[in-house]
């Protein structure tokens, strides 16, 4: 798209074209003006505005909040992230928004972003009175970026992007074709992936998997949260909200599997020929003190104590099985 179009230059230009579609705009970025461009095009949908947009430098972003006679009915923007990445900080506490993922935010509240390298989105601005849900206000997710790679979202996600390539055609749609789309789409993919139901089969599904992934990989010190939620396909706040009733955080859940490994091997004659040093790091420790704290606690008796009573137990039964 963009080498059918002239980049635009500068900063000013750029914060100006952002505030005329979102709000007042505070950019400030370490590129030199001339080395700032940047590209949008915007096609008005009936009530909709849907957005490209592509900005080839980093920046950091503030909007304040708007000036709304009622913030209750302010446009609420779903943001689908084609190309790089950014954080956005709306209510929820800042999210990272990578290439793949989508965001929604309130036009009508303060938000907080800093883009990364060259970025590319799809936007569309909602009317907040088409997004109504049976049990959820939409505003509660604001600022909560999820992964489109799979059911809901991803079908959003094609949407999105069928709706700004066939702008053009959308709009000969009744006017409340779309929103009515958007609506029935936006509440499953984001309200859902944030839901707390720890029971729901999709719940208990991806914590099923949560803990496979945790089993296969208790060796790598690259397993955390963040490890988990990537080979998922979902946002680290979603697995968060998977566990949340459960008896064990996430990583207490990874600490206590590598517990019950070291134990295991500890206790095993397959595994007489490695040192308890051995054994702890390759089950993903990296601190021996930190180690041997943790296995006296959950055990009772330090690794190498553990080790060595079950030595005795294994010469006493090869002794009296003679």
């Amino acid at each position: 798209m963009i080498g059918q179009n002239k980049l635009n230059t500068g900063l000013k230009t750029f914060e100006t074209a952002m505030s005329g579609l979102f709000g007042e705009w505070e950019i400030v970025s370490s590129v030199r003006d001339a080395d700032f461009t940047w590209y949008e095009n915007h096609a008005n949908l009936g009530s909709l505005i849907v957005l490209y947009n592509s900005c080839e430098a980093p920046f950091k972003g503030r909007r304040g909040k708007t000036r709304s006679s009622n913030d209750a009915d302010s446009d609420i923007t779903l943001m689908l992230v084609t190309e790089g990445s950014f954080s956005m900080s709306q209510g929820q506490g800042k999210s990272l928004c990578s290439e793949g993922s989508m965001i929604l935010f309130d036009n009508g509240r303060p938000i907080d972003s800093e883009q990364f390298e060259a970025t590319k989105t799809i936007s569309v601005g909602i009317p907040s009175k088409y997004l109504v849900g049976k049990y959820q206000d939409i505003r509660e997710y604001c600022g909560i970026s999820i992964n489109s790679s799979a059911g809901y979202p991803f079908l959003l996600k094609n949407f999105l992007c069928s709706l700004w390539a066939g702008r053009n055609g959308f709009t000969h749609q009744e006017p409340n074709v779309v929103p009515e789309i958007l609506n029935e789409l936006i509440y499953p993919s984001f309200c859902d992936s944030t839901a707390d139901l720890p029971d729901s089969m999709a719940g208990a599904s991806y914590r099923k998997r949560a803990m496979r992934i945790v089993h296969d990989h208790l060796e790598s010190p690259e397993l955390s949260p963040n490890f988990i939620a990537e080979s998922l396909g979902i946002s680290v706040s979603y697995l968060y909200t998977l566990f949340r009733h459960t008896d064990l955080t996430l990583n207490k859940l990874i600490i206590e599997g590598r517990l019950k490994r070291c134990r295991d091997h500890l206790s095993s004659h397959m595994h007489n020929d490695l040192s308890v040093t051995e054994i702890a790091f390759n089950t993903g420790f990296r601190d021996l003190s930190h180690f041997s704290r943790r296995f006296k606690t959950r055990f009772g008796k330090s690794p190498r104590e553990f080790r060595q009573v079950f030595k005795q137990k294994q010469k006493q039964f090869l002794f009296e099985d003679r």
